[in-house]
């Protein structure tokens, strides 16, 4: 079992890659542009990258802003029973976690203003964990993907700095495959959480509980 610690205080052209060795050049671009993982904007000031092969991996990135830099943080886990856990705070705050194969658990925590997370995971028995909390009034998009069987997700949304910019307030969780569960709290309920289910060859197994303060769903009897 590998494990990774990755804290990174984020000033101006800062860089950490981490894959327990030294990774170059030339791996960096393969794994910005494996698995469909692209970079929107070419000129990225902070960012980490770290990729994991093999099982029982464990990653835990923080990332903390001071200063007008933006945080970035890509991983890579390809294997069963890994974990990857990403911490940030500030600004412009963008998260990519990709998990493949079984039994996997991603969890993130983050908290500031414009933030972008991508979650994507294949296999069974996968679990996601995701906490944001948006102090801004601009973007904040979430997209949570879960491909297989067994997998369940939970998603807490909070703040409510968001004004009028409801182009921006993205929310989509999607699921194929069968015994899914998805669990979601925003508070406040202010702009449209999107969640898609689409089953296997069984069809069975699938559940949904949306709350806030204000109403429950399923409804509470």
């Amino acid at each position: 079992m590998k494990i990774v610690f990755g804290t990174v205080l984020v000033f101006l052209g800062n860089l950490l890659a981490v894959t327990g060795q030294v990774i170059t050049e030339q791996e960096m671009n393969e794994l910005l542009n494996s698995r469909k993982i692209q970079i929107d904007n070419p000129i990225i000031q902070n960012q980490a990258i770290i990729r994991q092969v093999q099982d029982e991996n464990k990653i835990i990135t923080i990332q903390e802003q001071q200063g007008n830099a933006s945080n970035h943080v890509f991983i890579n886990q390809d294997g069963t029973e890994n974990l990857g856990y990403i911490g940030q705070s500030g600004s412009e705050l963008e998260t990519r976690l990709w998990q493949y194969n079984s039994n996997n658990e991603a969890n993130l925590w983050l908290s500031g203003d414009y933030i972008q997370t991508s979650v994507k995971q294949q296999g069974d028995g996968n679990v996601i964990n995701s906490y944001i909390e948006n102090t801004g009034i601009v973007l904040r998009s979430a997209s949570l993907l879960q491909e297989g069987n067994n997998n369940r997700i939970d998603l807490s949304l909070k703040g409510d700095g968001f004004g009028t910019n409801a182009d921006g307030q993205t929310a989509v969780i999607s699921q194929y495959g069968n015994q899914h569960e998805v669990m979601a709290i925003m508070e406040p309920f202010i702009y449209p959480l999107e969640i898609n289910q689409t089953p296997g060859i069984n069809g069975a197994g699938m559940k949904i509980s949306i709350s806030t303060s204000t109403f429950d769903f399923p409804m509470k009897k």
